[in-house]
């Protein structure tokens, strides 16, 4: 009896050891990707940045082997930091601790803090797994999510068919749930199988209801809006990866390939150098920007070639179209994801897009020269609409995209540029450079010039603009921890727009200035404060016969402080202020401030996080975001605007090594209106609620 008390109470310890070290790493992970988030005006896709960070813990890398360089893919490390550890090991052979990194250029203690869930050091060697045993000793993970406004929307009014088909853009097919469900199957670094669900809120899922209006306006309403599958092999042999179904690829700096998130200007200042992944298959819930097909890279000592090849549908608006209802032309492609109306189910997978392409890189000890191609053709013209700022959009059915690319390391100055043209000439390109002044302080430069003309949807460079074409731009970026316990981060960016866009009728400019003081005098308290300007030229609010752009200011301040009480209780409180003004109007302010506690139980199975925030701003123009945690995978940065309060609880508890359940509840009250948003969006209250649920379960 006293043998089977001894096996469990080692069992129960050994659990809650292997539940502390997860949420330990989770709470790394989170913190890294708050930091990216923070001063994201939008609520951006970090769910795959996410889980490679993630992976990367269950099946850390040897700095030993030459898995390294994952390190600065998935932004742990910078170049310099790479090649001083590389450096290193070639002048000492093998390192026998991660305790030696500490002691190297551009290393610090608080760095190898933040390295260890990722690394350790251990002996070389091969594996040689088949299949079978890449299947039998791999990871499951399974989740469930559901999340749901609790105030009925208009866009959920019961109504009859017929005003259904007289409406076709005011009422939802579906319920108010949204529902997402994953599952992957990860071995090591070898091996990786999953696939996506995803229902929105108000599109239809597993319903005949509205079968008469399908058949009516032969409409398909699909049973399942969005689904998504991989298959994924990785380091055998030649074979650097290569994966059979949905995907992504990034590519050099993003100007002329790269299909996913992407990071711009940030606290992150000297992070302007891309650290693409080439090829990640796709577990996120992103509808369009995806390739789906096959994708496969090879690599032989210094030369890597990537081939892919993708054909999928995509929505588009659509223009005209045949008897058959198969489409002849289309205006824009649609990437919102949501098949909620007629009309919107009216644009879903109406055009086929086919995209093949190969990248060849050259990788020598100091440089890295690529080159990229890629066409992508389509099933119907693509006519843009005759606005005077989409002169230069593409037109036509084929396109052609070509890009070459380099990378020049020079002692601590690290050298960097793509130079990309489309079918019709139109050019762009970037160059840039990083200046590691010593270990703590380094300096990045960048020049900018995408032409107008510059025709490519999937370019996603460093830009102020949402498209990588029409922009002109410098910019500098600052890191330094000047003393002890003290960083300064700060940027300059000056750009401008030779065309129109679609808020300025006229050639414009702007500029954009941030500074950020941070102070860590001990591991249990963070303050920062920081300052942001921007001053762009837009179109006038006050009707002009000729164009008239005035320049319009946005300036932020934010002071933020987290202090540990103890190893379970965490505070945190902010202050923000916005003020925004322009050529032809007053001044208009807006306030935030937010109190939030997280709490962990001793045993950490259960993590709690309450937040409180009092927001109180002049107009929309002077709204303010903010990162709130959410759920595993899921990413919320709100906006808040006009006066009110907003609350949320999110709890975690994990019940065991293998199974663990969050949930959220939001709610926002707005002192001063009786209704919440607008058409099919639209809420009678002045209260809105949000609630959300997910479970895992991994073994």
């Amino acid at each position: 009896m006293k043998s089977r008390h001894f096996i469990f109470v080692t069992l129960l310890i050994f659990s809650f050891a292997r539940i502390s070290a997860q949420e330990q790493i989770e709470e790394t992970i989170e913190k890294k990707l708050e930091s990216i988030a923070e001063n994201t005006d939008d609520n951006i896709e970090l769910t795959e940045l996410y889980e490679q960070l993630l992976e990367l813990t269950h099946n850390p890398i040897n700095i030993n082997e030459s898995r390294v360089s994952l390190l600065v893919e998935n932004y742990l490390i910078n170049d310099w930091q790479y090649r001083s550890l590389m450096e290193y090991k070639r002048v000492v052979g093998r390192i026998q601790s991660t305790q030696e990194l500490q002691f190297l250029e551009g290393f610090s203690r608080e760095v190898l803090n933040s390295l260890e869930p990722f690394i350790y050091a251990g002996e070389t060697k091969k594996s040689k797994q088949n299949l079978g045993d890449l299947i039998k000793y791999g990871r499951h993970q399974l989740y469930l999510r559901h999340q749901q406004i609790l105030q009925k929307k208009d866009g959920y009014s019961t109504l009859e068919e017929a005003d259904i088909l007289d409406h076709p853009s005011k009422y939802y097919f579906g319920s108010p749930s949204k529902f997402y469900s994953r599952y992957k199957f990860n071995s090591g670094n070898k091996f990786t199988a999953g696939f996506v669900i995803e229902k929105d809120a108000g599109e239809p899922f597993f319903t005949k209801k509205y079968k008469n209006i399908s058949n009516q306006l032969d409409l398909k309403i699909p049973s399942i809006d969005f689904s998504s599958f991989h298959f994924s092999l990785s380091n055998t042999g030649i074979i650097q990866k290569f994966v059979m179904g949905d995907y992504h690829l990034q590519f050099a700096q993003g100007l002329t390939m790269w299909s996913n998130f992407a990071f711009n200007k940030s606290s992150n200042t000297t992070s302007v150098n891309r650290a693409p992944k080439n090829i990640i298959a796709s577990t996120s819930s992103i509808e369009n920007n995806f390739f789906r097909g096959a994708a496969l890279s090879l690599s032989k000592g210094s030369v890597s070639a990537i081939l892919f090849y993708s054909l999928k549908n995509r929505d588009a608006n659509v223009i005209e179209q045949n008897s058959k209802g198969e489409i002849i032309s289309f205006s824009s492609l649609q990437n919102s994801g949501l098949h909620r109306t007629i009309n919107e189910l009216k644009d879903r997978n109406k055009l086929r897009e086919q995209v093949y392409g190969s990248r060849l890189t050259l990788n020598l000890m100091s440089i890295k020269l690529g080159n990229t191609l890629y066409v992508s053709e389509y099933n119907a013209m693509f006519l843009p609409s005759n606005q005077a700022y989409k002169k230069f959009d593409f037109t036509g059915t084929r396109n052609v995209c070509m890009g070459f690319d380099y990378q020049w390391n020079i002692g601590s100055l690290n050298l960097f540029g793509e130079y990309s043209m489309s079918k019709n000439k139109g050019y762009a390109y970037l160059m840039g450079l990083n200046f590691y002044l010593d270990s703590y302080s380094k300096l990045s430069l960048m020049k900018r010039d995408y032409e107008a003309q510059y025709q490519n949807l999937y370019a996603n460079a460093f830009a102020e603009n949402s498209y990588s074409k029409n922009e002109k731009g410098l910019y500098l970026g600052f890191d330094s921890w000047i003393f002890p316990g003290w960083q300064i981060q700060a940027y300059l960016d000056i750009f401008k727009f030779p065309w129109l866009k679609s808020s300025s009728d006229g050639p414009s400019k702007g500029l954009d200035f941030f500074l950020q003081i941070n102070h860590k005098p001990s591991d249990s308290f963070h303050v920062y404060l920081k300052y942001k300007r921007k001053n762009k030229e837009l179109n006038s609010s006050v009707p002009a016969w000729t164009s008239n752009l005035v320049n319009e200011v946005r300036e932020n301040i934010r002071m933020d402080l987290s202090y540990d009480l103890n190893p379970r209780i965490r505070l945190r409180s902010r202050a923000e202020w916005v003020n925004f003004s322009n050529d032809i109007s007053q001044n208009k302010h807006g306030f935030l401030i937010f109190q939030q506690v997280t709490y962990s139980s001793t045993n950490q199975r259960a993590k709690l996080h309450i937040r409180f925030t009092n927001f109180n701003t002049d107009t929309y123009d002077t709204r303010i975001y903010t990162y709130e945690n959410d759920l595993l995978y899921s990413f919320s940065i709100p906006a808040f605007y006009d006066q009110g309060n907003h609350a949320y609880l999110l709890l975690k508890y994990t019940i065991n090594s293998s199974i663990s359940c969050w949930m959220k509840l939001a709610h926002t009250f707005y002192a001063n209106k009786e209704t919440i948003g607008s058409g099919t969006e639209k809420i009678n209250g002045s209260g809105k609620s949000e609630l959300k649920l997910q479970m895992r379960i991994q073994f």
